[in-house]
């Protein structure tokens, strides 16, 4: 038997099962992708009004999530990488800070999720990359070099990565993710 959740208004009414199925999604970017993340949590919010009449829910998961802490941030987010069911990487001007280990914590997340991939088949793993600025400024041309060489050394894998002039391309895509999520 299905319980109701209300909301303010009958346009969020929805049925929800008693048993649903997680798909927990990490998101990785450098910090010059906001405007991208909060997309991406919309797009999670219209996912989820699908899914869950099927029985499953997207939790979206970023670093931005990671509480400030004694320690290695990096740590915490690698366990949420650990996690996930579809890893999904996007890149636009910077590359990201340094984690002591890899040149960026995007490249960290990255290699964990495809070693991971690898060795059991998951996550899933998309990528997408937004278009460079035309001139861009000289500070974020070494930061280009490297999302550029990143691009080469993975182009040989099953990863097809999504090129995409605006946000619009990557919000149309709700509906194609929640279509592949299996309940």
């Amino acid at each position: 038997m299905a319980r109701t959740y209300s909301a303010c208004s009958d346009r969020y009414r929805l049925d929800v099962p008693k048993r649903l199925y997680v798909h927990r999604i990490f998101l990785a970017s450098p910090s010059d992708l906001q405007h991208e993340r909060d997309v991406a949590l919309d797009v999670q919010n219209r996912v989820n009004h699908q899914l869950v009449k099927r029985g499953g829910l997207a939790h979206l998961m970023t670093w931005e999530q990671v509480p400030s802490t004694a320690g290695r941030p990096q740590k915490q987010i690698n366990e949420m990488v650990d996690e996930c069911d579809l890893f999904i990487g996007m890149l636009h001007q910077k590359w990201g800070t340094p984690t002591g280990q890899y040149s960026s914590g995007f490249e960290e997340e990255f290699e964990r999720a495809l070693t991971r991939r690898t060795r059991t088949g998951a996550p899933n793993i998309a990528l997408y990359y937004k278009l460079p600025k035309r001139n861009p400024p000289a500070a974020l041309r070494s930061d280009l070099k490297k999302i550029e060489a990143f691009k080469q050394r993975h182009s040989q894998l099953r990863i097809k990565p999504s090129p995409y002039p605006l946000t619009a391309s990557f919000n149309r895509s709700s509906a194609a993710l929640a279509s592949t999520m299996r309940i």
